[in-house]
Order: C-alpha cells, then structure tokens, then sequence
C-alpha cells in the first residue's frame, strides 16, 4: 500500500512536471509566427511633371506634416489660358463697339421723335387758322347758296308772268349750280383739315400735303430694327463674355493647383521607397513615394475560430520580441472573421501564417519613434518575428487536471482526491 501510494504521489509530481511544461499551451493561445506589420502610404503622381525636390532617402524618418518632395507641372495650360483670354478681349470690344453704335441711333432717334413732335405742334397749330377760314368759307357759301335759291325762285314766279325773259332764269340756274359747288368745294376743304387734325393729335404720321412726318416715321423704324439687332448680338456676346470668364476662373484654379504638387507627410514614420532623383520625368498615377507609418504597428495572427467570444478588440497579449529577453503587454485592436481577405498591398510585411482559415486578430502594439536612429535604420521594427499569447482563465491546476484526465490517473482515488481537495480550497479561497 505504501509502495502504491509513493507511486501514486511520484506520478502526479511528474504530470504537475510535465503541466508546467506545456501549460502554455494549456492555458492559452500562442502564435509563434507573429510578424510586426505596419501599413504604407503610398503618395501618386497627379498630373505629369518633374521632380523638383526629391524625397528623403531611404529609412530616413519623416513627421507629420513634413513635405515629402515637389513635383512641378510640366504641361501647364498656360497657352489654352492666354487664348481664352484674348478670346475675352475680342469678345469685350465687340461689345464696346456695339455699345457705341447703339448709343449714336439712339441719340439719332431721340432727335427723330424730337422733330417729329415739333413738327406735329406746329402743324396742329397751323390747322386752327385753316380751320377757321375754311369754316367761314363753308358759312359763306352756304349764304351764297341760300341767296342764289331765293333769287331763283323770285326770277321764276316773274318768268312765269312774263316779267323775265328764260335767258335770266337760266343764268339764275347757273349761279346757284356754281354756288353749291363752290359750298362743296369749302366743306370738303374744311374736312380734309379735320382728318389731318384729327390724325395729328391721334399720333399719326398722315400728311396730306408733306411727307416729311412720313420720312421721321421710316427712319425711326430703321432705327427701331437696328437698335433690334445690336441688342440681340449683345445678349449672344454676353452669354459668351460669361462662358469665356467661367472657363478663365475654372482654369486658372485648376492651374494654380497642378502648377506643384507639394504632398505633406500625413504620419510619422521612414521612408519605405524613395521618389526618382531631381529632374526626372513622372507620368500621371505614377508612384513617386512611400512612407512607413510608424504610428500603427500591429501583428496578425490567426486563432481558432472558437475563440470568437473570447477574443474581442481590447483583449490583453503578451508580445514577446524572437530574441528579447522579456515580454510586454499590447491589445487586440480588431477581430475578423475567417472568410475575410486583407489587403495585403497596404502592408509592408508578409505575414508568416501557418494556416489558411481561422480567426484573424490584429494586434496593435503601439507607435515606434523614428526619430530616434535605431528605430528609423530598423524600419520601425517592421518584419521582426514574435510571440504572441493570449492567457486563458485557467490555472496550472487546471492543466493538471487535463492531463491527469488524458492519461487516465483520475480514476485513482488519491490523485482525483488531491486535485479535487486543491479545487475546494481554491474555490474557498477565491
């Protein structure tokens, strides 16, 4: 019996041996083939052009803000720009020309209406005289004619009596048929100086004896279409005055940005591929420079994919730097499934993944400075290999306890005994 129990006892110090051995393994996850990653910032040409100011050589570090190189335009538009330019000078004194002419028929048509309104007074002042003589002429033909009916009719009744001869009644007859006519010719008189009035004082240019009014009247219809047309071309010449200047302000802006491009260093970090050296031609998209930023170094490891709700962003690893003699803590930033795919040509460093699918876990571990030599030469640390461990909530004991169970000693009173007795006490501990 005692030669069992020291066996019994012999056996579970080795699988407490071998717990500590493997517990590691037991109680957490470790990814030997951690790689320290960082992402890259890669800066295009936008237009053709010539490098001005190369980029800072390579693994030189670089702060935020910094001016990574200049590229200057090699194909300005400045010709397309004089030519819209001039195409604006024309345009501006056609219009001056066309303001000028318009100015001179309107000064001519002002004088026009002037004359005419003139002449339209003075006419319908001289139509008040001829009025009233024509009116009196028509009065004393009437009178006339009343004189020369009595007269006829006084030489008939003695005709008629034999009195008179038929010659006197005959000449009595004649006068009053030329009275009546002289009244006809006095009334249509007095009625033709009535419309010309009348049409005066309507507006009209009708005028019986002159045709001066009638003159005023085309020429200030020729004046009218003219003035038409000059206005006309002047809305086309402005429409196109504005088009030429929307086209000079849209260029001159677009040619004041791509005269040099001048990027700015948006992270702290080193040079990953420097630009072509001074005087080199670049096309547009052409790649000029990358920049490593050194702000948002992390690792990629994959874990099973049980570990889903257990390994959230914010959950603690300990990185432990392939030939550093001591660990530190970083923290799970993000947490991907197994069927996503990064972007791989954003990173600088191939990660060495010993399996296909999993659960992908990044892991930042805090900004590098480049400022300091060692950093910068050593490219922020991007490429070095670790050790990456996420602890589990169990405990050395729990391991043994696994182990115990794998080769078969819990069926043994004494070891289950032991373990169990540890479990209560540190439940009552806890």
């Amino acid at each position: 019996m005692t030669t069992r129990i020291l066996r019994l006892s012999a056996a579970t110090m080795l699988l407490a041996s071998a717990a500590v051995a493997i517990a590691p393994r037991l109680t957490g996850h470790i990814s030997s083939s951690a790689v320290v990653n960082a992402p890259i910032i890669a800066v295009y040409a936008p237009f053709d052009g010539v490098i001005e100011h190369a980029s800072p050589s390579i693994a030189q570090p670089v702060e935020e803000g910094d001016t990574l190189l200049v590229l200057n335009n090699r194909s300005l538009r400045g010709s397309e720009l004089r030519a819209l330019r001039s195409s604006l000078a024309a345009v501006s004194g056609e219009m001056s020309g066309l303001t000028q002419q318009s100015n001179a028929p309107e000064r001519l048509r002002k004088e026009l209406e002037n004359r005419r309104d003139a002449a339209i007074d003075a006419r319908k002042r001289w139509f008040v005289p001829r009025l009233d003589e024509a009116w009196a002429m028509v009065q004393h033909a009437e009178a006339t004619v009343d004189a020369s009916k009595a007269r006829l009719q006084r030489i008939e009744k003695l005709s008629k009596n034999g009195s008179i001869a038929q010659r006197e009644v005959e000449e009595a007859r004649t006068t009053l048929l030329e009275d009546r006519a002289t009244l006809a010719s006095a009334t249509a008189t007095m009625r033709r100086l009535q419309i010309e009035r009348d049409a005066l004082t309507g507006g009209s240019n009708l005028d019986l004896e002159s045709n001066d009014l009638e003159q005023i009247g085309y020429r200030l219809d020729e004046i009218a279409v003219r003035q038409a047309d000059i206005q006309a071309r002047l809305i086309q010449l402005r429409a196109s005055r504005q088009g030429l200047q929307s086209q000079i302000a849209g260029l001159s802006i677009e040619t004041k940005k791509q005269n040099a491009f001048v990027p700015k260093v948006t992270a702290a970090g080193v040079i990953w591929e420097v630009s072509a050296p001074e005087g080199s031609s670049v096309s547009i998209g052409e790649p000029l420079a990358q920049v490593l930023d050194c702000s948002r170094r992390f690792m990629e490891v994959i874990l099973p994919e049980d570990s889903f709700e257990t390994i959230v962003p914010g959950t603690p690893a300990q990185v432990k730097y392939k030939g550093a003699s001591e660990s530190f803590t970083a923290r799970v930033s993000a947490v991907y499934g197994a069927n996503t795919r990064p972007n791989r040509n954003m990173q600088a460093a191939e990660p060495r993944l010993t399996v296909d699918s999993g659960l992908r876990v990044i892991v930042g571990i805090g900004p590098a400075d480049p400022s300091d030599p060692k950093v910068s030469r050593a490219f922020c640390e991007v490429g070095r290999s670790a050790e990456v461990r996420f602890d589990r909530k169990n405990t050395i004991l729990d391991a043994v306890r696994a182990l115990a169970g794998r080769v078969g000693l819990l069926d043994q009173p004494l070891v289950a005994g032991l373990v169990n007795d540890r479990t209560e006490t540190d439940s009552r501990i806890n």
